[in-house]
């Protein structure tokens, strides 16, 4: 199996809660830091996230931190062996995440400030929508797919678990995180896809192939999970590197 991702644009959660300190950016002068010698670190933290939400969606251009909502992916690659029910080549282009955060609810959050690791559990109420072109090549459990074109996804009630683990590095005499290594998993209750001018726009087998996957979404889901999974552990451990590169500690919490 084989991932690529180009550009891809994507805010961490708790990168959301962090780079709203007042002392980073104005905009956010309702933000709470956090002592990380507080015992009660993990709901503050909590409150910190849940109310950056709202804030993140539109980004931060004074810490050059880019709206979440959409998420933009330029280009997914996923190519599957023969020992698979999904034995595909696709290829999906100039993808437009919505959703992602707009209506996410944090139901578990806990760091740990010694070994500076943390691990969130999300709910994400509304439904994750995603639209962009594709190229498909293959079969799917057994039955032949060939198509390009328009495609549209949507993906509901989804639970969320990141793990995220980091370590101290020192610039300029300061203090700052440096991630060094990030885990993403999810499971969903349903997934709907819709791919248009599949088999050179022979509407009746396109049509055919639509109800086919969306009767058998759970296998679909299963195998391509991996890849989306690849996918946004890439673009979140460019990103925090990026950000958590830029604010230093003392910037981030309160002493």
């Amino acid at each position: 199996m084989y991932f690529s991702c180009i550009e891809l644009f994507f805010i961490l959660f708790v990168s959301g809660s962090i780079a709203i300190s007042p002392k980073t950016s104005s905009v956010f002068n309702n933000y709470e830091r956090c002592n990380l010698s507080d015992p009660a670190i993990n709901s503050c933290l909590k409150n910190a996230l849940t109310k950056s939400f709202p804030y993140m969606a539109k980004g931060v251009p004074s810490l050059k931190l880019f709206p979440y909502d959409p998420m933009k992916i330029s280009l997914i690659e996923i190519n599957h062996d023969n020992n698979r029910a999904v034995q595909v080549n696709l290829k999906v282009k100039d993808v437009e995440t919505i959703n992602m955060l707009s209506s996410t609810e944090i139901t578990d959050f806990k760091v740990d400030v010694k070994n500076l690791s943390a691990s969130i559990s999300l709910f994400m109420k509304g439904p994750v929508l995603q639209k962009g072109t594709y190229y498909v090549n293959g079969k799917i459990l057994a039955l032949p797919i060939v198509g390009n074109g328009p495609f549209s996804l949507k993906i509901e009630d989804i639970n969320a678990y990141i793990k995220l683990y980091m370590k101290k590095i020192v610039k300029n005499k300061k203090e700052y995180l440096k991630p060094e290594n990030i885990s993403w998993n999810y499971s969903n209750k349903k997934l709907s896809i819709k791919m248009d001018n599949l088999f050179n726009g022979n509407k009746a087998l396109g049509d055919n192939m639509n109800v086919f996957m969306n009767e058998n979404w759970p296998e679909l889901g299963k195998d391509f999970q991996p890849a989306l999974e690849q996918v946004l552990v890439s673009a979140l451990f460019e990103y925090t590197s990026q950000f958590f590169g830029r604010v230093s500690m003392e910037e981030l919490f309160i002493e």
